[in-house]
């Protein structure tokens, strides 16, 4: 939840399920899947925006928008990039303030431990 004053509010969910990161590579990729919320008080609520997309620690790119992502380090970091395409919802306001359809990029500074099993 993202408050910019009194009315305006932002709210996200996400789901994430991350693939076991490759041990010889140190490639990671996560399923992203988010939904976003715009409303201004209770005069107006715009449909969920959704966002799908796979973050990689490799190059992620689209029509648009490109990122490179880092591969782990000794440390368990690393940085995953994904771009994804935005789709038009039913709202011409927000189509037209967002200019939907258009690709967002994300990015995610992560540090991943992996347990041993016992």
């Amino acid at each position: 939840l993202f408050r910019t004053s009194s009315c305006l509010e932002f709210k996200w969910s996400q789901k994430m399920i991350m693939n076991y990161p490759c041990v010889r590579t140190f490639q990671v990729e996560l399923k992203f899947r988010s939904r976003f919320c715009f409303s201004v008080g209770s005069i107006y609520q715009a449909p969920p925006l959704f966002v799908d997309t796979t973050l990689t620690s490799e190059e992620s790119s689209g029509a648009i928008r490109r990122g490179t992502g880092e591969r782990l380090d000794g440390g368990g970091r690393c940085k995953l990039v994904g771009v994804a395409v935005l789709d038009p919802i039913d709202d011409v306001f927000m189509n037209t303030f967002l200019n939907l359809p258009t690709e967002c990029i994300a990015y995610l500074n992560a540090t991943i431990s992996i347990a041993s099993a016992t």
